[in-house]
C-alpha cells in the first residue's frame, strides 16, 4: 500500500505497479498505515484539525472511521 497527501490510497503490486484502492482525507504530512489483525488497512494522517481520526479499509476498499478524537495522529502500533 502506498498513500498521496491528497488522500489516495493505492494498492502497488509486486512490480510496483499501483491503483487507486481508497480514497482518506487529505494530510498535510506522510500518511501512517498498518495492517491489523483482521485484514483491514488502519490509516492516520495528520490534517489541519486538531480533531483527526484513524480510518479502517476493509479489503474491498471501503472505507470508515474506526476512531475520532486524536490530535494529530502520528503513527501507531497495533
Amino acid at each position: 500500500m502506498s498513500g498521496d497527501r491528497g488522500g489516495t490510497i493505492f494498492q502497488v503490486n509486486g512490480i510496483g505497479e499501483e491503483k487507486p484502492w481508497a480514497q482518506v482525507e487529505p494530510t498535510v504530512s506522510a500518511f501512517h498505515m498498518a495492517f491489523g489483525p483482521d485484514g483491514s488497512l488502519y490509516v492516520t494522517g495528520p490534517t489541519v484539525s486538531s480533531f483527526d481520526c484513524v480510518w479502517r479499509v476493509n479489503q474491498s476498499g471501503d472505507v470508515d472511521v474506526f476512531f475520532k478524537g486524536l490530535g494529530r495522529p502520528q503513527g501507531f502500533g497495533l
